[in-house]
């Protein structure tokens, strides 16, 4: 089986399946690989001390934001690096899900 069918092959499980499959420390190859392209890519900023994500990258820490949608469900998977960290090296630092209903995004 070469990459292309295993790709093509898991781009045919719902979202909500495949996110399930990301995991802290993927590179955004990985996450592309298993979930697909995002919806929608934005930069943010960690604001609030002791919160996700400030607690793991830290207070006024730029992360990187991809979303993805599965019917009313959406996913927010957030890459971050190490201070100073090069953000061509950023990696996946955790993810969120948010049902119908949450008044979020």
């Amino acid at each position: 089986m070469t990459a292309a069918t295993v790709a093509t092959a898991c781009l045919s499980f719902p979202v909500s399946t495949r996110i399930a499959w990301v995991k802290p420390g993927q590179t955004r190859t990985q996450v592309r690989w298993l979930v697909g392209e995002p919806e929608s890519i934005s930069d943010e900023v960690a604001l609030w001390p002791f919160t996700y994500p400030a607690d793991i990258i830290g207070v006024r820490s730029s992360y990187e934001q991809w979303v993805y949608r599965d019917g009313n469900t959406i996913y927010a998977i957030h890459f971050g690096g190490k201070c100073k960290e090069p953000r061509d090296q950023w990696t996946v630092i955790g993810m969120q899900e948010f049902p119908p209903g949450t008044g979020v995004m």
